[in-house]
């Protein structure tokens, strides 16, 4: 287990808290349908259950709370022992 710094965790907190409302503004009321050269398509939806998993973030909560706490700015430090090491690294090496 990586030991972060309290800028560390605050800076993962805060941007964990951006990208969920960054999703729920231009990701969550969309649907994306997406056509190959082929001429096959699929439609693309995003859900509020699914934010900790585009995250990478095994966390205490279910996912629909998870995403809450980040919408609503509650997310704490306590979290941080649940994100997966990877993302952890792509927030630590900025």
């Amino acid at each position: 287990m990586h030991n972060l710094s309290q800028s560390n965790k605050r800076r993962i907190i805060k941007d964990v808290i951006i990208g969920a409302r960054l999703y729920e503004k231009y990701l969550l009321p969309y649907e994306f349908l997406v056509i190959t050269e082929d001429g096959k398509s699929v439609v693309i939806c995003f859900h509020k259950k699914d934010f900790a998993h585009l995250a990478d973030v095994r966390n205490v909560f279910n996912d629909i709370d998870f995403y809450h706490h980040c919408i609503h700015g509650t997310l704490t430090e306590k979290i941080l022992i649940r994100i997966n090491i990877m993302i952890l690294e792509l927030f630590v090496r900025r």
